[in-house]
């Protein structure tokens, strides 16, 4: 069977991770166990046999789930090799994780030099170094993920992108999202130096201070120590490096050396003055299927004149095919290799520039949990349940947990046909779009936010899908006083046209978290007795068989709120008897425990299902460990890494 590639293994990974945050389903961390130990087969009878047991599950949010790559710390005199348009990235050693905690891509290696300097910097543009190394800036690892670091692995994460909306987040997010947004697809993103060829002799070095004596908007005259011989620049390119006109180039196409005077193929946006310094280097020209690269050469600063690296300053877009050459040509040329993306650009998507393969979920379990976990008892397996569904019992009943919640989005609008006032929308109200027929109700939480007179945004709760940017938006109030939707609408007379829906950034309107999968009695003594006290009480101790008078069996999982002859039984491994509900037990039927050498009759009270159904859903990954005892003090932490 052929291998998947390294595409497809990211892939596989990402759409797994999506699930956790998916409408549609969810995934949850579960323990289960407390006598049982697995045999290790892979069985449908196994799986049931952990089914039965499960204590507890715990949904992981979207922060709890990591797409990882492996860590490459920066390290001293290390050869890194630039990322490359024609070789295997993903066995390349191309990029580095340094102390900052950012995440830089390899441009160049200054022709297969070690480095000796560590990079710094977030910005867009590419980082040039003194030997010779160029770098692009990725990512800083946020805060609310760096948890995930370890030793051997470091998180990365995918943002969404946001048609004309260059700044959607503060902080850590929005650096890179700054360089997924920037990213262009078919633009030239590296240019490497493959073959030095032959010194450029009419070089002058950004280091030698040459500053220029005057200029006209084609013609700039050069200073004193400039050569005095006609044409000696010609095909070269002229740089302002400071001053007035910096970043400009333009390559020269005559020179008169009595003047020292070069004529520039088109005219400067900025004039340069005698503030401006500049040096003088081989012209780079791109050629190919696409439009608007530049690039410009750094030289060697104390070597020959060779070139040394390349700096690409305009990406262009809409290449599939492109080259470079130097001029002036020289006998044995300098060549050059381009890297392309012509799909999406080198940083829009960071899990596959990077080949992130690995998925690991990081969560944890403290104390009770609202009473859904247990203390004192033990576990003996842990894993990740898809798509569980809410117990026929409860609210929601056959659903899949999380998604009886609903969403909160935050739409960015612009006035149409009139001006935004504070109240424009206010909490309660509903907003329908005219073209993909959605619909929100504004939320309590920042119902609008006004940016000016033309500016805003919404927060609404309930959409299941974008709003299409560009269309208009109605507002609708209810008719009853309660908000409630079932008296119908009456339709306010104002519109708004869609900016942006941050669909991708919602968030779950939801306290639940935790969900109890034992079976919870409410139980009585029949002799009236006090429970003898400990811990757990010594009458009911952990682990006890349970027979019911249904017939019903199960293992005493947990005690608690104990009050003279009453309590709280959590009852686990459970079989249901013939003439049972379903879910196992019922009210006021008798109960027998038996602790191994007394058997205490008792009356269920009442009786909670699990929350869950626990024959639902698909259990995606199982692993046994040796038995984990839980106390009140104690956090259990829970990592769990998928290769892919």
């Amino acid at each position: 069977m052929a291998e998947l590639s390294n595409k497809l293994k990211t892939f596989l990974a990402r759409e797994l991770q999506r699930q956790f945050t998916s409408l549609d389903n969810s995934v949850g961390l579960f323990i289960a166990g407390t006598n049982y130990t697995s045999s290790g087969v892979d069985s449908i009878e196994e799986e049931i046999k952990t089914r039965r047991q499960i204590q507890t599950l715990k949904l992981i949010d979207d922060d709890k789930a990591s797409l990882m790559i492996p860590r490459k710390n920066w390290t001293l005199d290390t050869i890194y090799e630039p990322y490359s348009f024609t070789a295997d990235n993903a066995s390349r050693n191309f990029y580095v994780y340094t102390t900052e905690g950012n995440v830089y891509i390899c441009i160049s290696n200054g022709g297969g030099k070690k480095s000796i300097e560590e990079p710094s910097g977030t910005g867009t543009n590419q980082i040039q170094l003194s030997n010779g190394y160029v770098w692009k800036f990725m990512y800083k690892v946020p805060e609310n993920l760096r948890d995930f670091v370890n030793e051997s692995y470091i998180p990365v994460q995918e943002l969404p992108f946001y048609e004309n909306k260059p700044f959607p987040y503060d902080g850590e997010k929005q650096l890179q999202y700054s360089v997924q947004y920037n990213a262009i697809a078919g633009g030239v993103d590296a240019i490497t130096v493959s073959t030095v060829g032959d010194e450029y002799p009419a070089v002058v070095k950004a280091g030698s201070n040459h500053i220029v004596k005057s200029s006209t908007s084609t013609v700039v005259e050069l200073d004193a120590r400039a050569s005095s011989t006609d044409d000696t620049y010609n095909s070269y390119s002229i740089r302002i490096i400071s001053g007035t006109g910096v970043g400009q180039i333009r390559q020269i196409t005559d020179y008169i050396g009595s003047t020292k005077k070069a004529t520039v193929e088109s005219a400067w946006t900025t004039t340069p003055d005698g503030t401006s310094k500049y040096e003088i280097i081989p012209t780079v020209i791109i050629t190919g299927d696409g439009t608007g690269a530049e690039a410009f050469v750094k030289m060697h600063s104390y070597a020959a004149n060779t070139v040394e690296s390349v700096v690409v300053s305009k990406k262009g877009s809409g290449y599939t095919t492109a080259s470079a050459l130097l001029f002036p040509v020289r006998p044995t040329q300098t060549l050059l290799t381009l890297s392309l993306n012509p799909t999406q650009g080198l940083g829009r998507n960071p899990l596959f520039d990077l080949f992130a393969k690995r998925l690991t979920i990081l969560t944890k379990l403290e104390g009770r949990e609202n009473q859904k976990a247990v203390l004192g008892n033990d576990y003996r397996q842990y894993g990740l349940w898809f798509a569980p569904k809410i117990n026929k019992s409860y609210a929601g009943a056959d659903q899949v947990v999380g998604t009886e919640t609903y969403l909160r989005t935050k739409v960015d609008v612009e006035a149409s046909g009139t001006t935004f006032a504070d109240d424009f929308v206010v909490a309660g109200d509903f907003v329908f779009g005219s073209q993909s027929y959605n619909t929100g109700r504004v939320s309590t939480t920042t119902p609008f936010t006004r940016f000016g007179t033309s500016k805003g945004q919404i927060t609404l709760d309930g959409l299941n899908s974008k709003l299409k940017n560009g269309e208009l938006i109605y507002i609708f109030k209810s008719n009853n006083s309660d908000g409630t939707p079932s008296g119908g609408f009456t339709f306010v007379d104002k519109n708004a046209k869609v900016l942006n829906t941050l669909y991708e950034d919602s968030v779950r309107a939801s306290s639940t978290d935790v969900y109890r999968c034992s079976h919870k009695l409410g139980v009585g003594r029949n002799d009236g007795n006090s429970f003898d006290p400990g811990t757990p009480y010594r009458d009911i101790s952990f682990d006890s068989g349970v027979t019911g008078g249904s017939g019903s069996v199960g293992t005493v999982l947990d005690f608690i709120n104990v009050n003279g002859s009453s309590g709280d039984l959590f009852i686990t491994n459970v079989s249901p008897g013939s003439s049972a509900d379903t879910t196992g037990f019922t009210g006021g039927e008798t109960l027998s425990v038996n602790n191994g050498t007394t058997t205490i009759e008792l009356t269920i009270e009442s009786f909670s299902p699990p929350e869950l159904n626990l024959f639902s859903g698909q259990l995606l990954y199982i692993t046994s460990i040796e038995q984990v005892t839980r106390n009140a003090e104690q956090l259990d932490l829970f990592r769990i890494n998928l290769d892919f």
